[in-house]
């Protein structure tokens, strides 16, 4: 590992911290957060606005160094296990959706014979599109954290590397290999065309993501479940079905992380996220902040129904603690009550510290199932059919089999479990149905002591911004596990700018300064793992 010298640091140091590098700052994360990735039913939209993203990308990054190339997807990625369906174009083949998208790759010529080091960063986002906003020197907008903000920082550090060669005639000895890459948020197809491609080589893998300036040699698992229920038959209450199915979901993710015992997860980062309820909630892994209720209850019931939520509130509390103020809203009905379920949203990763309403939800229906109230959804058409879209993580301690097979079982359980309670005799097959077909990430543990690990560490250490403690993995799931699996070898390690706990929530943001900062310790993480030559 190269010794980065202080004459390095100090020059770095001033650019980062002028007002030029400010100004330029804003004006770059302005142009990316203008355009909106998420993810598109059309394809020629999603077409366009990669391809403007990618412009911006090759324009502001250019230097004499840099060879930009587009690399469509390959089409070998629709037969790979690690392969997502694109699931927001119902109908349209694969072949349809990725004509003419792919990634952008720009290769940094090194000086010398050393390692070859890859930079990989997504351009897309979850949805919806949060229009881009900016305070001071934070900014906000749908991607400003995950990952747009680290994009920013992947560009600013081509041009501080340009201007490190102007002012100090220094070069890596390595080649660098960034990745502008699409569909993250959706299952990682971007990357995973990549990671099969025989020609894109490299020795080592940085991811950049939100990881708050933490380096992480490991990635936690998660796949994305979707419960289709269905009411064939008269008695049966589709809330009351899909809240016994969340608690039951809830309790098979406990279980699996009492179980999941490993040396680089010692907080056991194993999350039980419900995302969607029908119209309710945006993303499978963005934490749920609003479910809306109708009751309806006889004469003389209304104490006793708010007696049950109350009762249902405090299980729920006893379980997962108080995170919010205010936890519902009643409004009182001619016959019955609207009661909005409220929450804190946010990325999965981060749900210890946010509140799931559509968990708190289920706590409430099931408690006030004996007062003899009716309940439904606060909109039309879910009283027949009704959908729960959620996630699960899981360790290198448990494989995706495994954990699919017994978050089946579970919803299974939970619909037995209901079914039996309004006495009906059927089995829970003829309701639910459970579907796997987003979302399906592998866990991955890599070398906590190994070369890019410690280059990492010495890039923080040496922008002001180590924090000490072990190097563990990270509590979330990326891209990093499919170079991980399908490069095995070549050490693969993510590290960011940015809080998890802003990722996919609605007051998403960034930082100038971290943005400045996460280029500072790219450029120290490049010079330190591939070395230096002169020129």
């Amino acid at each position: 590992m190269w010794k980065v010298p202080e004459e390095v640091t100090k020059f770095v140091r001033r650019r980062i911290n002028s007002e030029s590098c400010r100004n330029y700052i804003h004006r770059l994360i302005e142009k990316l957060l203008s355009v909106d990735t998420t993810p598109k039913e059309d394809p020629s939209l999603a077409r366009e606005a990669e391809a403007r993203v990618f412009g911006i990308i090759s324009e502001e990054a250019a230097t004499d160094r840099v060879e930009f190339s587009f690399e469509p997807l390959d089409p070998r990625i629709y037969g790979h296990p690690y392969y997502t369906p694109p699931y927001y174009a119902p109908g349209l083949p694969p072949e349809g959706v990725y004509d003419g998208r792919g990634n952008l790759l720009a290769r940094f010529r090194g000086v010398g014979r050393g390692p070859t080091l890859a930079l990989n960063g997504h351009i897309d986002t979850v949805a919806p599109y949060i229009p881009f906003r900016r305070e001071g020197d934070v900014f906000y907008g749908r991607g400003t954290a995950d990952d747009l903000g680290n994009v920013s920082a992947m560009i600013l550090s081509i041009r501080l590397l340009a201007e490190l060669e102007a002012e100090l005639g220094l070069v890596p000895n390595g080649g660098l290999l960034y990745m502008f890459v699409i569909e993250e948020e959706t299952g990682g197809n971007g990357s995973l065309s990549l990671a099969l491609d025989p020609e894109v080589a490299y020795d080592a893998m940085l991811v950049h993501e939100v990881t708050d300036f933490r380096v992480h040699p490991a990635n936690r698992g998660a796949v994305w479940y979707k419960v289709d229920m269905v009411r064939s038959d008269g008695r049966v209450n589709l809330v009351e079905l899909a809240s016994h199915i969340v608690l039951a979901l809830e309790e098979e993710g406990r279980r699996i992380r009492e179980e999941s015992d490993h040396p680089l997860f010692p907080s056991r980062p194993v999350q039980t996220c419900q995302g969607i309820l029908g119209p309710f909630g945006s993303h499978p892994s963005a934490v749920n902040d609003r479910v809306v209720l109708a009751f309806g209850f006889p004469d003389g019931r209304k104490d006793a129904l708010r007696a049950a939520l109350e009762e249902g509130l405090r299980k729920y509390l006893e379980e997962y603690g108080r995170k919010v103020e205010r936890h519902y809203v009643w409004e009182e009905l001619p016959g019955g009550a609207r009661v909005t379920v409220l929450g804190r949203s946010g990325h999965m990763g981060a749900i210890a510290e946010l509140d799931d309403a559509i968990t708190k939800a289920a706590y409430m229906v099931v408690e006030a199932m004996g007062t003899g109230a009716e309940v439904r959804l606060d909109a039309e058409g879910y009283d027949v059919e009704l959908s729960l879209e959620g996630g699960q993580g899981f360790l290198p301690t448990h494989s995706l089999e495994e954990v699919t097979h017994r978050m089946t079982s579970a919803v299974l359980r939970g619909a037995r479990e209901y079914l039996k309670r309004k006495g009906v005799d059927a089995g829970s097959g003829k309701f639910v149905r459970v579907s796997y077909d987003k979302l399906h990430n592998e866990a991955y543990d890599g070398d906590p002591d190994g070369p890019l690990v410690k280059a990492g560490i010495s890039a923080l250490k040496l922008a002001g911004l180590w924090r000490g403690g072990p190097v563990t993995g990270w509590e979330v799931s990326c891209d990093a596990r499919l170079f991980a699996k399908l490069r095995p070898g070549h050490e693969t390690v993510c590290l960011g700018c940015g809080d998890l706990s802003r990722a996919h929530s609605q007051e998403e943001y960034i930082t100038a300064r971290e943005v400045a900062s996460a280029a500072e310790v790219i450029v120290y993480t490049v010079l330190s793992y591939c070395g230096v030559g002169e020129v």
